[in-house]
């Protein structure tokens, strides 16, 4: 689908920040006197190695009074940034952790297994003898979920008591 060429633009004002001024009516009479934004900047001397000291600076400007910061764009854009980052982090713990299994990763040579419809629930103590006799299983031990509190509800106590004595 094509658009219509005789769409019409209108220009409602003109503007500029330059040397010569920041307004149009500033910029138009400097252009029409002949002058020139350019000067030398004595302020650069203490540079070595620049090939010139000549700039066209724009003077009298302050950027809080034309444009103001806006402040929820500010913290939106700060709140993107650190999200991103965190993501990268996990994310990069994350790979790290599936591409080096060795390298320090706890647990990555234990197995554990539950009950099938919750963990509060224990195996069969008759299913120990027979994951033991898997070839390559070098201990076998039991572990239950305890969760109470400490004198007040709100003092919630979690705990994984474990057979004696620990064999990992």
């Amino acid at each position: 689908m094509s658009r219509p060429l005789n769409r019409r633009v209108v220009v409602t004002g003109m503007g500029g920040v330059t040397a010569l001024g920041n307004d149009w009516p500033t910029i138009r009479a400097n252009l029409d006197a002949g002058r020139t934004g350019v000067r030398r900047m004595a302020e650069w001397d203490r540079y070595e190695g620049l090939h010139t000291r000549l700039a066209a600076p724009v003077a009298d400007r302050t950027k809080a009074d034309r444009y103001p910061r806006k402040k929820t764009r500010t913290i939106f854009t700060l709140l993107s940034v650190v999200v991103a980052f965190l993501l990268f982090g996990v994310l990069e713990t994350v790979d790290y952790a599936f591409s080096h299994p060795s390298a320090g990763a706890t647990g990555a040579d234990k197995l554990v297994t539950t009950n099938k419809y919750s963990i509060t629930l224990q195996l069969p103590f008759s299913d120990m003898q027979q994951i033991r006799s898997v070839p390559g299983v070098a201990e076998v031990t039991w572990m239950t979920w305890f969760g109470g509190y400490y004198q007040e509800s709100k003092n919630f106590v979690f705990a994984l008591p474990m057979k004696e004595p620990w064999p990992f």
